[in-house]
C-alpha cells in the first residue's frame, strides 16, 4: 500500500512538474513574439500588458486573462478623397452619361416620330427596328463598348495598389510589409469594384424599367456603401482594410501570437 501511495505521489508530481513545463514552454512563446527586445526578465503580468498594449486593448489583468475593451466606431472622411477613389468617381461618371444615351437611344427606336414625308412607314418602321436593335447590342454587357468600361474599373484598385507600395516604400517598410498591403489592397479594391458592377448589373437584369442608367447609379451607390465599411468606418482608430493588413502581415511574419489573439479577440474590436 505504502508502494502504492508513493508511485501515486510520484505520477501527480510528475504530471504537475509536465503542466509546469508547458505553462513555462507557452510563456516563453508569448515572451518571444511580443517582447524580442526584453530578453527573458519580463513577467507574466508585463507580457500580458504588452500583449494588451499592441492589440489597443486595456482592462484590468485577470486570472483568466480576458482583455476587453469598449468598442470605439468613427469615421474616416478622407477615405472617400484617395487616388483610387477619384479616378473611380470619372470612371462611373462616364459610364453613368453613356448609359443615358444608350438608354435615351434605346426608347427613341421604340418609339419612334412618324416618318419624314414620302417615305413608306413600313420602311420607316424597317429603319427603326433595325436602329433599335443595333442600340440594344451596343448597350448589351457583351459589346465591346461595355467590355472596355468594364476593365477600364479595375484601373481604380491598380491605382491604390500602386499609391500603397509608394507609401509603404517612402516610410522605409519592409519588403514583407509592401507585399501584404499590396496584396490586401489588390483583393480589397479588387473585391468591391467586382460587387458593385454585379449589383448594379443584376439591378438593371431584374428591373428593366431603370435600364442601364439605374443599374449604373445603383452600383455606384454599393461601391460607396462597401467602401465606407472596408475604409471609412474606423474601429478603434483603424479601418477594416487596415485591421486585415495588420493582421495578415504578423500571420505571414510568424508572429501567430500576435495573429492569432488579435482574430481570438475580433468580437472585443
Amino acid at each position: 500500500v505504502c508502494n502504492q501511495k508513493i508511485a501515486q505521489v510520484k505520477a501527480g508530481k510528475q504530471g504537475q512538474y509536465a503542466e509546469h513545463q508547458a505553462w513555462l514552454a507557452e510563456q516563453a512563446r508569448i515572451q518571444a513574439a511580443l517582447r524580442p527586445g526584453k530578453g527573458k526578465n519580463a513577467s507574466v503580468r508585463e507580457l500580458i500588458d504588452e500583449m494588451k498594449r499592441q492589440l489597443g486593448l486595456v482592462g484590468p489583468y485577470t486570472d483568466e486573462y480576458v482583455l476587453s475593451k469598449s468598442l470605439e466606431v468613427g469615421f474616416d472622411w478622407s477615405a472617400f478623397t484617395s487616388p483610387g477613389n477619384i479616378y473611380g468617381y470619372v470612371h462611373d461618371g462616364a459610364d453613368l452619361l453613356l448609359s443615358l444615351l444608350q438608354d435615351d437611344l434605346i426608347r427613341y427606336y421604340k418609339n419612334p416620330p412618324k416618318p419624314p414625308k414620302g417615305m413608306n412607314t413600313v420602311k420607316w418602321n424597317r429603319i427603326m427596328g433595325q436602329r433599335l436593335k443595333e442600340a440594344t447590342q451596343w448597350a448589351s454587357k457583351s459589346s465591346l463598348t461595355s467590355k472596355i468600361m468594364g476593365g477600364a474599373s479595375y484601373i481604380g484598385p491598380v491605382i491604390d495598389v500602386g499609391f500603397g507600395i509608394y507609401e509603404n516604400v517612402q516610410a522605409g517598410a519592409d519588403t514583407q510589409k509592401i507585399a501584404v498591403d499590396a496584396a490586401v489592397d489588390a483583393t480589397v479594391s479588387g473585391g468591391t469594384v467586382w460587387a458593385s458592377m454585379g449589383i448594379g448589373a443584376a439591378m438593371g437584369s431584374f428591373f428593366p424599367v431603370i435600364g442601364n442608367a439605374g443599374g449604373a447609379i445603383v452600383g455606384t451607390i454599393a461601391g460607396l456603401l462597401i467602401n465606407a465599411g472596408t475604409d471609412g468606418i474606423l474601429f478603434n482608430g483603424k479601418s477594416a482594410r487596415d485591421w486585415a493588413k495588420e493582421f495578415t502581415y504578423n500571420a505571414a511574419s510568424g508572429m501567430e501570437e500576435n495573429a492569432l489573439a488579435q482574430m481570438r479577440l475580433l468580437p472585443y474590436y
